[in-house]
């Protein structure tokens, strides 16, 4: 007839009124009666602790952990435990610290937590962090079930589990998305895999690949997000010690230079095409590769953004505006990796030798075991913290002719680009790269040409080239025309496929939109148009209609307009020397004959030459 309730009432009126000894009393009384109920046990634990018997204190924990309980005794030994290691969570690294350790404890003393923890024996403080960890995991808590996994790799380093178990966690809780996931991904890389290193450990039984591709993606992803280029490469060298990959022990602690890339490049090839090693070394020859391709991007990408430290960016275009291949499907266009090749003899340091190195790797990646985990990890990145990499994967895209891909992401990046322009949000926070380093709505504006040009020129290449002229002359709507003083524009040298990159100035960006759109103008055959052009910025495309001379390209010209679009000197002394040699064109809006097509010719010749006149026309 005992009533539970009313003996709890009066031991914690004891407890209150510091009666220990009445207090222990009834708690031994209760206890013989509900051996197993938590609330007088706990109470038992408490008494222990304001009698300072705090290995009795704790041995009451630990027995409580080998013990089946409801679920409203577990959360209390949970609540307490927590208590227990409170003043130890306060006190890590702020590495560490992912979890919120904000508690109130019955006993609100930190050092006297601290002496209850540390009056445990070895093993016995070891159990009782696990039990707490597994609790926390089985429950969802992965927060605080990290910072306890994090603070056994602290007090227990030698136990290899306690590593790979943090490094599982931190991945799950990273993936759920819990609070920032940076923290966690800063927890492996910068806690767990350097100390795993120096301890030597390898990869248990008990973790498949796929874990292990998962604990490597978000540390190699922390380093890359970064920019940490030689503190990754240290640590893949490092690891790939006792693997058929050793040769990369010999590389130093830094970030690799491009010889050094190729020559990794052509081994971590054959190492994947062949499926050399156990799964472990191709995991790590992925994030090897993965390493690499991110960060020649990133190089790439501030190649063409920085020239030393003046602000400059480039743009890409085919040295001889290659044809669009109309017939051919998509899956023909994609270059194959074998097409890649890259002569390590003559390698010069600039922006195409990035681009094209950037494109084998992504070759390498796509036509590996792990092309899926890849892909995921791409389409991860297309964020605007990271538009570097879209911006970079976009030109990549389009150095191997995937111009449907490539022409999605300039659309996506000019969309986003725009919208800031738009609203006149530059003073605002900035989370995209490419914003914070072209800095200014005037350089902005010119980058926005830029993508809007590749954008044109991918709707070129796919054979679309009435779009593809529309684009163009929407470009040079928008620039003014001046009428400019020109040699030649300013390039790298060309890539094996005949890429190169352009200063993107205004006037270099006019002539490259003209040379396109002339060549769009030949392709449906409007010949007219194409002189018209070729008189811009002369004599710089007079090679090109020297060549359009020479091939006949003007037979039977029918262009009524000729005359009122047409006062380049040189052109005209062409037309008109065709024209005595009995070339048939109709060249004005009247019905002319032969003889009056020349003398109309000269006169616009004599007009030209007058200043007024040629600069009214």
């Amino acid at each position: 007839d005992l009533d539970r309730e009313a003996f709890s009432k009066i031991i914690q009126e004891s407890l209150a009124q510091s009666n220990y000894t009445q207090a222990k009393t009834k708690i031994l009384l209760a206890r013989s009666i509900w051996p197993n109920d938590v609330q007088f046990i706990m109470q038992h634990h408490y008494v222990y602790l304001y009698e300072k018997k705090y290995k009795e204190a704790i041995a009451i924990i630990i027995q409580m952990t080998k013990q089946k309980m409801e679920d409203k005794g577990s959360q209390l030994l949970d609540d307490r435990i927590k208590e227990l290691i409170q003043p130890h969570l306060q006190t890590m690294n702020r590495t560490l610290q992912s979890a919120s350790t904000s508690s109130t404890t019955v006993v609100n003393d930190s050092n006297l937590q601290d002496d209850i923890v540390s009056s445990l024996a070895q093993e016995d403080k070891q159990n009782l962090l696990v039990y707490f960890r597994d609790r926390l995991m089985q429950k969802g808590d992965l927060d605080l079930a990290l910072s306890v996994s994090a603070l056994l790799t602290i007090w227990f380093p030698e136990v290899e589990s306690n590593w790979w178990t943090t490094c599982s966690i931190a991945v799950q809780a990273s993936k759920n998305g819990i609070q920032s996931s940076t923290d966690y991904s800063m927890l492996l890389a910068e806690h767990c895999i350097p100390q795993m290193l120096k301890l030597n450990l390898i990869l248990p039984s008990f973790l498949t690949r796929d874990d292990f591709l998962e604990i490597m993606d978000t540390s190699v992803d922390y380093y890359i997000t970064t920019s940490q280029w030689s503190k990754i490469y240290f640590i893949l060298s490092s690891i790939a010690k006792k693997t058929p990959l050793s040769h990369w022990t010999d590389l130093p602690a830094q970030s690799l230079t491009i010889p050094q890339r190729i020559d990794a490049i052509a081994h971590l090839a054959k190492f994947l095409e062949n499926k050399d090693g156990t799964e472990t070394d191709r995991v790590l020859a992925f994030h090897i590769t993965i390493t690499m391709a991110c960060h020649t991007q990133w190089e790439y990408y501030r190649s063409m953004i920085y020239n030393g430290s003046q602000k400059k960016a480039l743009m890409l275009k085919a040295s001889d505006a290659p044809r669009p291949n109309v017939a051919s499907d998509a899956s023909s266009k994609k270059r194959k990796i074998e097409e890649l090749g890259i002569d390590s003899s003559s390698v010069k340091t600039n922006v195409i030798t990035l681009l094209e190195l950037s494109a084998k790797l992504r070759k390498i990646l796509q036509e590996s075991e792990f092309s899926i985990r890849y892909l995921k990890f791409s389409e991860k990145w297309k964020i605007e913290e990271r538009d570097w990499f879209i911006f970079t994967s976009s030109d990549v895209s389009f150095f191997l002719e995937e111009y449907k891909e490539a022409q999605a992401n300039y659309e996506k990046l000019n969309e986003q680009i725009s919208s800031r322009m738009k609203n006149s949000t530059f003073n605002l926070k900035i989370n995209s790269q490419v914003e914070k380093d072209l800095a200014t709505p005037m350089t902005m504006e010119l980058y926005s040409y830029r993508l809007y040009f590749q954008t044109a020129c991918c709707t070129l290449f796919q054979g679309n080239i009435k779009a593809a002229k529309s684009s163009f002359i929407n470009i040079l709507q928008k620039i003014p025309l001046a009428n400019p003083q020109l040699s030649d524009i300013s390039v790298t040298p060309p890539s094996y496929n005949g890429l190169v990159c352009i200063q993107l100035t205004d006037s270099d960006l006019i002539l490259c939109c003209i040379e396109y759109l002339i060549q769009c103008y030949e392709l449906l055959g409007n010949v007219g148009n194409q002189i018209v052009l070729f008189q811009y910025g002369w004599p710089f495309f007079e090679n090109r209609f020297r060549n359009f001379v020479d091939c006949k390209a003007f037979s039977k010209l029918k262009f009524p307009r000729f005359l009122h679009w047409v006062v380049n000197v040189e052109i005209l002394e062409e037309f008109a020397y065709l024209s005595n040699m009995g070339e048939e064109m109709e060249i004005s809006e009247e019905n002319l004959q032969k003889s009056e097509v020349t003398s109309r010719i000269e006169k616009s010749i004599s007009e030209s030459f007058n200043p007024e006149r040629s600069v009214s026309r």
